[in-house]
């Protein structure tokens, strides 16, 4: 954050500051990151560990190879893949370009004969990237299910208890820092929030709190340092009058919009008809969205054995941010990088069709403006009060293309807001183009398939040819006796 910005917010918190440097994760952090990603490196029970460090490019990380799933060996794994491209040379262009970040759609192509595609769409990623907004994106833009008051209704109460709470770790965490108030009587508002039991009644506490714009720039400087992860706090702070209203409802925004942690994994059914033949064929999948805690990814691969798409989210706007679970202040972003690498190096996706959804672009913009991403990443684009948004977002992208070992793998890469209102129909765009690599493939296997059989069809003898030898050899050697 610029020296205005950043002195108005250490004169209210009573001399705090942080330097954002103090962030940079450098040759001395790596060792520190690199230990503790490593002693999670058995979050999938059951897997063989993958040991040969050459595959990995040891600065797309934190300096060494770590592994969060098992893999194969790269050798073998380059080669299915590599045999697997020849296959799909002739995909279309819409699988092989990108537009504006999102894969082009395939809609406008020559029709095409892929299959059908049944199976599941698993959906995986770190803790509070948006998996669950991406589901609930397509889920409601395909079954229109929060259009129904009765479906949105329960949100009410989660709302309340959600602002209260967030209000409460935003006040604990400016008192433990000597934030100066306004006066006694806010002071008393403070403690009150911090230290007691809050009910619906205290939500104009919360609002009369919300009201001190110094309250507001030490949030806005917290949160552009990582160490607040909720990225709707001022959105339903600011809402807090409309909220109160005995008949207010939730609208689809703000149902979107709230955030809680995936405590068991969900799924749902949805239909995807298909671009090119719509009437005639219509894909089912399921739709798998479980937890991203790293104790969570213990129990991921129980749903990779149906999984015909791996649809992978992370958040722009957690290159600031410090993992939730992390004890050595972990690099959210970094930590989304690494599991990336460690799925597309796992034998589960050697053959899948891959998407890859940056989530939080509108938050991304904001902050890369006051918070460079130099700050973070070593080789980063720099910056004395920010940088680029374009440059920065190049640099993202392109550490995660260089997570892939199979260089000829198209990466079906959506960029959005996910509460956009053009967000469901963004996410299908890519979905569907992985959906249709995907039926090409199971054609392509199809046909192999059927001209294998046809072979060995042909390499037989004709029916009887055997038998008819046979006795012709008996009758010459009955003659010669």
């Amino acid at each position: 954050m610029g020296n205005s910005g950043s002195s108005s917010v250490a004169a209210a918190a009573g001399g705090y500051e942080v330097n954002p440097k103090s962030r940079l994760n450098d040759g001395s952090r790596d060792n520190e990151i690199t230990s503790e990603a490593e002693q999670h490196s058995s979050h999938l029970e059951g897997m063989e560990a993958y040991s040969e460090g050459e595959a990995h490019d040891k600065d797309a990380l934190t300096g060494s190879p770590i592994d969060l799933l098992s893999i194969q060996g790269i050798a073998e794994t380059k080669r299915k893949l590599g045999s697997m491209a020849k296959k799909l040379k002739g995909a279309p262009k819409a699988m092989q370009e990108m537009r504006s970040g999102v894969a082009e759609s395939p809609k406008a192509q020559v029709p095409l004969d892929n299959k059908q595609v049944h199976g599941s769409m698993i959906v995986l990623g770190t803790s509070g990237a948006g998996k669950s907004t991406v589901v609930q994106q397509v889920r409601n833009h395909r079954t229109k299910f929060l259009e129904t008051k009765s479906t949105r209704t329960p949100y009410v109460g989660l709302i309340h208890t959600l602002i209260l709470g967030n209000m409460k770790n935003l006040v604990q965490k400016a008192i433990g820092l000597d934030f100066r108030w306004v006066d006694f009587e806010q002071r008393e508002l403070a403690e009150k929030c911090a230290y007691e039991e809050l009910g619906k009644d205290d939500l104009s506490t919360v609002y009369e709190l919300w009201q001190d714009h110094r309250l507001r720039e030490f949030y806005t400087y917290e949160s552009s340092l990582g160490y607040i992860h909720e990225d709707s706090v001022d959105y339903f702070f600011d809402k807090i009058p409309s909220i109160t209203k005995e008949d207010w409802l939730p609208s689809v925004e703000d149902v979107m919009r709230y955030r809680r942690h995936t405590a068991s994994p969900n799924s749902c059914r949805v239909s995807f008809p298909d671009l090119h033949r719509p009437n005639e064929m219509v894909h089912q999948l399921t739709l798998v969205d479980v937890g991203g805690l790293r104790e969570q990814r213990r129990s991921w691969h129980h749903h990779f054995n149906d999984a015909a798409i791996l649809v992978f989210v992370t958040s722009l706007s957690d290159y600031s941010c410090i993992l939730q679970e992390s004890k050595t202040s972990m690099n959210a972003l970094r930590e989304s990088m690494t599991l990336f690498r460690s799925l597309l190096h796992s034998r589960w996706f050697e053959r899948h069709s891959v998407v890859l959804i940056f989530t939080k672009d509108d938050i991304f913009r904001k902050k890369i403006q006051l918070d460079s991403i130099g700050n973070y990443f070593t080789k980063a684009p720099q910056g004395v009060k920010g940088c680029n948004y374009d440059t920065a977002l190049r640099f993202i992208k392109q550490r995660f293309s260089s997570c892939d070992p199979n260089p000829n793998r198209n990466i079906h890469t959506g960029i959005l807001d996910t509460t956009a209102e053009d967000a469901a129909e963004r996410i299908e765009e890519v979905l569907h183009a992985a959906i249709i690599e995907t039926g090409l493939k199971i054609r392509d296997a199809v046909k192999a398939r059927e001209a294998a059989k046809a072979a060995q069809a042909a390499s037989l003898p004709p029916i009887g040819a055997k038998s008819s030898r046979l006795m012709s050899s008996r009758r010459g050697s009955a003659g010669t006796t």
